[in-house]
């Protein structure tokens, strides 16, 4: 009897814990519209109900009926994935945008779902088997009215018959002399409803890496520092030009910049970019130009030249918030560039980091240390012995030649 109480109480116990991980560790997909015109966009949203540090899955949908355009955060490259550089918990969905192209249905749903919350060290394999349904189709034509015609009802009769009754006939006669009064309607035409122009909305420019040997994107460059940004088309107005000041040592600002990253270690380069456009403005009732700083419409890859003396397997970038702090940038090797993506142009740091040594090589450093100790130790004491035997010696010689002279 207490043996079966037992295992039912273990029974409730596991089936309570089990429930709660996966009730934790559900996962849902959503979409912003069931169906959508051929040409719109549709927002599909998975939420992991609590906040993570690190979200990554793979997202199936059919292709040919839509497109991917963009994500709330992350990357999408096949798969999506998500990771907070400083280890935050901060993300519990993720929206992506797609754009119907083709009539038909498709799911979104995911798989392969990977999420690591606050306090999760190795990452959960959720279940993640929701999917939304979202239709693509044909926008429908208006139908055109058809416009109304008067009516022949009203139109006088243009014949009578004669009789012989001469009161009939004048009857007759002042009935016809007489007009009719009576109106005739004309047809109400429906007031045309001009088009309202509604404001064009580009999308935003993907999280996307671009190459270095992509000519079909626009390119931005610095020519005095040959720092460099590509980007969509969608993302950089016409006009619009790219500023960078690269900080010089000795200079204040190189100083004060090297305060504020004290606590970070190796040789290190200071850029400051920003997206430049002329705009007009009236003043005192005259237009007048001047360059203002502007925001890229979505993201746009950063290419930051690599020094020559500096050794690309230890480069780390940092980006400088407006309060003086600052936070690691991942990023990728291009020929002699450090590359990344970002959606505000800001101050950078380029960290060449100092070479991690072994234990091995450590250990080394210090035998050596020691050994160079002894060896300086050693020819102090030959010094300081030679030393003692001159003057041994001409004590010697002095001692002898004022015996030579007492005699």
């Amino acid at each position: 009897m207490k043996k079966s109480l037992i295992m039912t109480i273990i029974i409730f116990l596991l089936v309570g814990v089990l429930g709660g991980v996966v009730n934790a560790a559900s996962a849902r997909v959503s979409a912003s519209a069931s169906s959508v015109n051929i040409g719109e966009t549709v927002r599909v949203t998975i939420s992991i109900g609590e906040k993570a540090k690190m979200i990554e899955f793979s997202i199936n949908y059919d292709k040919t009926k839509f497109d991917y355009v963009s994500c709330s955060k992350g990357k999408y490259n096949q798969k999506f994935s998500y990771v907070n550089g400083e280890g935050n918990a901060d993300t519990e969905s993720i929206t992506m945008t797609f754009k119907a192209k083709a009539a038909g249905t498709t799911n979104f749903t995911i798989s392969n779902l990977k999420v690591a919350t606050a306090g999760q060290k190795i990452p959960s394999y959720p279940i993640a088997n929701a999917s939304a349904s979202v239709t693509a189709k044909v926008k429908e034509e208006p139908k055109p009215t058809q416009p109304t015609t008067p009516s022949t009802n009203n139109k006088p009769s243009t014949t009578t018959k004669p009789t012989t009754n001469k009161n009939t006939n004048k009857n007759n006669n002042k009935n016809t002399n007489k007009k009719d009064e009576t109106p005739v309607e004309e047809p109400v035409q429906d007031p045309v409803e001009e088009p309202v122009q509604e404001p064009v909305v580009k999308e935003p420019a993907p999280n996307e890496l671009m190459k270095l040997e992509d000519e079909t994107v626009k390119t931005l460059i610095d020519e005095p520092t040959k720092v460099m940004i590509k980007a969509k088309p969608v993302a950089l107005e016409d006009g619009t030009k790219l500023n960078v000041t690269r900080l010089k040592e000795g200079d204040t600002a190189y100083q004060t910049r090297n305060d504020m990253f004290k606590d970070i270690e190796g040789i290190k380069t200071y850029f400051d970019l920003k997206l430049l456009k002329i705009v007009e403005t009236e003043q005192d009732g005259q237009m007048v130009q001047s360059e203002q700083a502007v925001t890229p419409n979505g993201y746009v890859t950063v290419f930051l030249p690599i020094p020559e003396n500096y050794n690309k397997e230890r480069l780390v970038a940092y980006k400088m918030n407006e309060d003086g702090t600052y936070k690691v940038i991942e990023g990728q090797i291009q020929g002699n560039y450090y590359t990344f993506t970002t959606n505000s142009l800001a101050n950078y740091a380029l960290v060449e980091t100092p070479e991690k040594k072994t234990w091995g090589q450590t250990a080394m450093e210090k035998v050596n240390e020691v050994l160079g100790n002894v060896k300086i130790l050693h020819i102090t004491i030959i010094v300081l012995l030679c030393i003692i035997l001159i003057e041994t010696i001409t004590i010697i010689r002095l001692s002898r030649q004022k015996a030579k002279r007492s005699k």
